[in-house]
Order: structure tokens, then sequence, then C-alpha cells
């Protein structure tokens, strides 16, 4: 049984629902059980992932979360820190999932990721080229989680969780006694680099491609990690749609955001009309731009 975790409240239900339509239509396994974590959905949500069950013949669990009072800010949703609670949300005969944020979309087959050898380790995740290509993130992460300098640090959109370790060894207890007594920048993603610091595995780039990598900025082109932020955004087998690139914001960058309202179309939200921020359109637009066209001359 393949097993994903996906957290998600009611303003993000349809992109979670194209997340779900996009795993079952490039999984060649009829055996994925995917439990949704639900920050206060309503009814009508519930029923249309019902819906969605009954057309890709899947198995999709609706479990309702319970948020503490954790330090929330406007950017991350509470959904976000559900993910610190899976090992106790879900069953004890479940030893081994993998965790989705809600603004994914999977290009493959996700049986590859979760029958990868993660090494033993209880986490595994792609590092995170924002912060990592960053002289001020670092040294930010240096003086607020304590992770050194010369140390990775992972973006924990997609992770794959060994929860016989995370369970043996308290790390649920542990996080949420960070994330409650912690303002940190990055919130439960710190918390989580704090706790598993050198202890996790690192997923291979195409696995979580994010915004620094489809930009394609200075900072990663003259990095060590050039190479391979190319060839990920050639190879992209989960798009991450972290920060202001969102697809249900921007018309223009067609590469992107048409295989989201694809999947979209397969469920039973409605295909919402791009709701474009001007002060910042053309900006980020360039920003893609520019990174779809390094990709094809590198």
């Amino acid at each position: 049984m393949i097993n994903i975790v996906i957290a998600s409240d009611e303003n993000y239900a349809p992109h979670t629902a194209a997340l779900i339509a996009s795993i079952f239509t490039n999984s060649a396994a009829k055996n994925i059980n995917i439990y949704l974590l639900a920050d206060n959905f309503s009814d009508d949500t519930k029923n249309k992932f019902a819906s969605l069950e009954r057309r890709f013949s899947g198995n999709i669990c609706v479990t309702d979360g319970n948020i503490e009072n954790f330090f929330i800010s406007d950017h991350l949703s509470k959904a976000a820190y559900l993910r610190l609670k899976i090992p106790k949300l879900l069953p004890e005969s479940v030893k081994k999932t993998i965790y989705l944020d809600a603004d994914l979309l999977v290009k493959s087959d996700i049986s590859e990721l979760f029958n990868m050898d993660i090494k033993n380790k209880p986490i595994a995740a792609a590092p995170d080229l924002g912060i990592m290509t960053s002289k001020r993130s670092m040294a930010e992460k240096i003086n607020s989680i304590g992770i050194k300098k010369d140390d990775a640090y992972f973006n924990s959109g997609v992770m794959i969780m060994d929860l016989v370790k995370w369970r043996e060894n308290n790390y649920t207890e542990n996080l949420l006694k960070l994330v409650g007594t912690h303002s940190f920048r990055h919130h439960d993603q710190d918390a989580l680099n704090m706790i598993f610091r050198n202890n996790w595995y690192a997923l291979p780039l195409e696995f979580n491609v994010i915004p620094p990598i489809f930009e394609l900025p200075l900072k990663v082109l003259f990095s060590k990690y050039r190479n391979d932020a190319i060839q990920a955004i050639k190879d992209a087998k989960i798009i991450h749609y972290a920060g202001g690139h969102k697809p249900w914001h921007y018309k223009q960058t067609a590469r992107l955001n048409d295989y989201y309202y694809e999947m979209l179309s397969k469920t039973e939200f409605e295909i919402p009309e791009p709701k474009e921020r001007i002060f910042r359109k053309y900006r980020e637009i360039f920003r893609m731009w520019r990174g779809q066209f390094l990709t094809r001359i590198l």
C-alpha cells in the first residue's frame, strides 16, 4: 500500500483536489491510500472529494484535524502544522508515508518516490535552493535554528517519513514543543530542519521543483547546484508552487499553468479566472520566462 498524506483547508481544497487528480492520473498502481488531513472542510467540499474518489476508484480518507494554538503567520495556514502530527493521526499499522503540501502537482508515478531507499533515515526531503544559495537566509538559519554554514537545509513540502522511527524517538512531541514556543521565520519547516539536522536523506531536486529552480536566478546559476537545478526543470516529477508562483494567479506562464488547469478539470471544483496581482505580476512572469529560456539554452 502506498500511503500519502496531504494537509489542507477550505481555501486550498480546489488545489488539493488538482494534486490528488495528478497523483491518480500518473500512477499505474491501484493501491494508493490518501489521508487528507482537513482543517474545517465544509460538507460540500467533502462531497467533492468523495466524487473524486469515485472517479479514480481510489481511496481518499478525509480526517478532521485538531490544531493547537501555535504561532501562525498570514503566509502559512494552520493545516501546514498537521504534518507534524502525522504519526499520531495515522493508524499504527502505517509505518511509512509520503507527505505532500497542497500546492503541488505530481507529474510521474508516485510509487517511485514511495519505494525509494532513504538509507535508514527518519525523513527524506529535497534541498531548498532558495535558502541554501542565499547568504542572508543561511545566516538567519545559523542564528535561529543552529545549523552550520556547510549544512544542508531541506524544503518540507515533499517528505518521505519513516513513522516507526518518528514514534520511537518522539519526534512529534519535540516538534510540537518547538513550534509552540518559538516564532521561527519558516515555522514548522525550521523546526523540522532543527530536529533532523544531519539526519535526513536528500531527495533528487526533481521531486520538489520550486520557484528558485524554475527561475534559475544568478545565485543558483553560480552555485554548485547549477547543473542539478537545470536538470530538475527538464525532469520535473513534482512541481511545487511555493511562494508567489501560483497557477491560479497568472495566465501568462502557460508551460507551468496548463497542467494545473488540466488536473483541476478532472475534479468537481470550478475552474477560476486567475487573480492576477498587478503590482507583482510582471516581475514574477519575467522571472519565470527567464528560467524557461535559460533551461532551453543551457
